[in-house]
């Protein structure tokens, strides 16, 4: 039914949003360790970052072995801009 649809719709929506709270810690600890240790590898830093990413995780469901894709991606992006 039209209902059903809708419905299916918005829990694809909620689970986009659930799915970018998880990562949204992540992205900025990429972020701010890109300013943080800037001029350095993330290879050099990625235990500082492991760490950081461990403070700033508030509700993610993510671990850091989840994350790290994420927080390199976000590291790259600053790196590249």
């Amino acid at each position: 039914s039209h209902m059903n649809e809708n419905l299916d719709e918005v829990e694809a929506v909620r689970g986009l949003f659930d799915g970018f709270e998880d990562y949204l810690p992540a992205f900025r600890t990429g972020w701010e360790g890109r300013a943080k240790y800037a001029g350095r590898s993330f290879e050099d830093v990625e235990r500082d970052l492991k760490a950081e990413f461990h403070w700033n995780r508030g509700h993610s469901r993510l671990l850091w072995d989840q994350a790290r894709h994420a927080v390199r991606a976000a590291w790259d992006r600053i790196a590249d801009s």
